[in-house]
């Protein structure tokens, strides 16, 4: 009952990070399990995520019916 998304730049470069995640929308959300940050996807569950160079994020996919505590 849930997903996690996790992204790694192994580069120097800052780089920004196209996702379609299909099975969210605009009611979902992504939270970032390690920084106060979340992400909304538009309708068609797209949605570009920044990383730094050699950064991170794990994003937690949560939909609006989801009882599971962040």
């Amino acid at each position: 009952d849930a997903s996690t998304v996790a992204l790694h730049n192994l580069g120097p470069e800052a780089v920004r990070v196209p996702l379609h995640l299909p099975d969210t929308d605009a009611t979902c959300r992504l939270i970032d399990l390690l920084e106060d940050d979340e992400h909304v996807p538009d309708d068609k569950g797209r949605v570009e995520v920044e990383l730094d160079g050699y950064g991170w994020r794990w994003l937690r996919v949560v939909h609006p019916d989801s009882r599971r505590l962040l």
